[in-house]
């Protein structure tokens, strides 16, 4: 299309839009101009979450390189402040690696680079926890012959740590969301290490082993015999389990003696009670909601009164040792809320705007619902699981708007226009295509798959547009066919480049279109081959630049 004195970028394309400025007009300027819109409109379409935003970054880092090239090439005032000007469109965090390189290249120039936010005391926050950590990750996951870290919570405080790293090694390079990150997850993964002591299980298994060897089950029922069996199985599978949980090991241990007691030896003796009040000791009561935890301590503290008693009865001893035990089965785990974290990071990243208002604010509200159980301290996993499910539908249940972004840019430009020029008749129909064009534009539950409503609403409102009619002037003229394309040559100073996209929009002009176009001289065929043959070495050129971006 050929508006005024330009080609649009929209019906050649954008190497011959430029090829074209740079040929007619030698307008630097115009070029550099266009570029930087390129790199904004480029931007609106990116969306990390989607497969094609790379390719779409990758399209921007290309049209800026170019920019700067030019900055390189011919360093002018005018040069410089486009480079500053498109490598400041770009997000300071999600980018915050190319716009580093970007800034190098517009210091050498003389221009400002972009000023990006200083990390250093998230940096060595990081540093810290990392190389506290490293004394854990040295010891190993073994701490001695019946001593060991769980290891569900060894492997994600492993990979926590590698992670850490990984972030560490970007140095200034890394983003505020990267370091955050690490450090809240490697914190979470330290402090939730389990340590299982299974010193007086194995205690427990032994001493059984040595009665089985002494003949205790010779002349027993067989159902006791294979109780007995079961139970010190039971235990030694639990023992060898290193993923096992403090309360396996503790039920493992209780149960051997509750098959002591079938066989009418006593149990919950001093030793006995001693055994569950060292296993008692090791809980970290930090992992394990606060119901619960006072009647533990007080039947630990009443296990260790009676331990100090030089002399205990054995209805003491087992009263206490039965106590304690049963304070030990009731603790409850805090619910893992990793995955939880997870989600709610990922969900603070979607680009809500890409979607309808009803399904946003659904989802949103689902968010700060699903954020209350992560601070709640005595949430139960269930209740975690529940919360992430609820997350996850939300999320699935985002429903993507129409895409507005052309009716927008054309209610803007009619909004430009003078009606006071046009027939009333025009006018008329103009004025309710452009309201109904705004309130197609403030509707903010309009899908995607209701787009044809968006483009029902850009048709009209062009088509009334392109029927306006300018008045009849003093001298007689329509203002209409001749006379310089009256009506388009004015509409074109209005709206400054209202785009005919009806074969977009699936809509027809009725034979209008290029018989109204400005009078311009006439364009001759030849000036396509000669874009044709520019626009194949710009287009080499910018292929060129694009691939040394790359390699950067």
């Amino acid at each position: 299309m050929f508006l005024g004195n330009k080609f649009t970028t929209s019906t050649l394309g954008t190497i011959p839009t430029l090829v074209y400025e740079s040929m007619i007009h030698n307008n630097d300027d115009a070029i550099d101009a266009n570029l930087a819109q390129m790199v904004s409109e480029n931007l609106k379409l990116y969306n990390s979450n989607n497969y094609t935003g790379e390719a779409i970054l990758k399209s921007v880092y290309s049209k800026i390189d170019t920019v700067i090239t030019r900055a390189e090439e011919n360093k002018t005032s005018s040069n410089i402040a486009y480079a500053e000007e498109v490598v400041a469109k770009l997000n300071v965090e999600e980018n915050r690696k190319q716009i580093m390189k970007f800034n190098e290249r517009i210091k050498n120039v003389g221009g400002t680079p972009i000023e990006l936010p200083n990390y250093s005391s998230e940096i060595e926050a990081l540093n810290k926890l990392a190389e506290e950590s490293k004394v854990i990750v040295d010891k190993g996951q073994d701490l001695s012959e019946h001593v060991h870290y769980q290891t569900s919570t060894w492997d994600k405080f492993i990979k926590s740590y590698n992670s850490s790293m990984d972030v560490l090694s970007k140095g200034i390079e890394a983003n505020n969301k990267e370091l955050n990150t690490a450090i809240e997850e490697l914190s979470i993964a330290k402090n939730a290490l389990v340590k299982l002591d299974k010193t007086n299980l194995n205690k427990a298994i032994e001493a059984a082993n040595s009665k089985i060897a002494e003949g205790i089950l010779e002349e027993v029922d067989e159902e006791i015999k294979i109780s007995f069996n079961n139970a010190l199985e039971v235990a030694k599978t639990v023992y060898n389990n290193k993923d096992t949980g403090v309360q396996d090991i503790v039920k493992a241990y209780n149960d051997i003696l509750v098959e002591y007691k079938k066989l009418g030896i006593p149990v919950g003796d001093k030793n006995n009670l001693s055994d569950l009040v060292n296993m008692a000791e090791a809980i970290n009561l930090d992992r394990f909601l606060s119901k619960g935890q006072d009647e533990f301590k007080k039947a630990l503290q009443g296990a260790k009164d009676i331990l100090s008693k030089e002399e205990i009865s054995e209805i003491d001893s087992y009263t206490s040792y039965e106590s304690l035990y049963k304070s030990m089965m009731q603790l409850v785990l805090k619910a893992d809320k990793s995955e939880l974290c997870k989600a709610i990071a990922n969900t603070e990243e979607i680009n809500l705007s890409l979607y309808t208002e009803n399904s946003k604010t659904k989802l949103l509200s689902v968010l700060e619902a699903v954020k209350l159980v992560k601070e709640n301290q005595e949430v139960t996993q269930e209740e975690v699981e529940v919360a992430l499910e609820s997350l996850n539908n939300a999320i699935k249940a985002l429903v993507k708007s129409a895409d507005k972004s052309e009716l927008e840019s054309l209610i803007r430009k009619a909004e430009g226009i003078d009606t006071n020029k046009y027939k009333s008749e025009g006018v008329e129909r103009f004025i309710k295509a452009l309201n109904e064009a705004k309130i197609v534009m403030e509707d903010k539950n309009i899908s995607e798959d209701n787009q044809e409503l968006v483009n029902i609403s850009y048709s009209n409102l062009n088509s009334a547009i392109e029927a306006l009619q300018l008045k009849e002037s003093s001298n007689g003229n329509s203002g209409n066919g001749s006379n310089n394309g009256g009506k388009e040559d004015n509409k074109d100073q209005e709206d400054s480049n209202i785009d005919n996209k009806n074969n977009d929009k699936g809509t027809n002009n009725n034979g209008k279109g290029n018989s109204d176009l400005p009078g311009t001289g006439g364009t001759s065929p030849i000036i396509y081959v000669v874009i044709g043959a520019l626009a194949i070495g710009f287009g080499a050129y910018i292929f060129r630049k694009k691939s040394t971006l790359d390699k950067v």
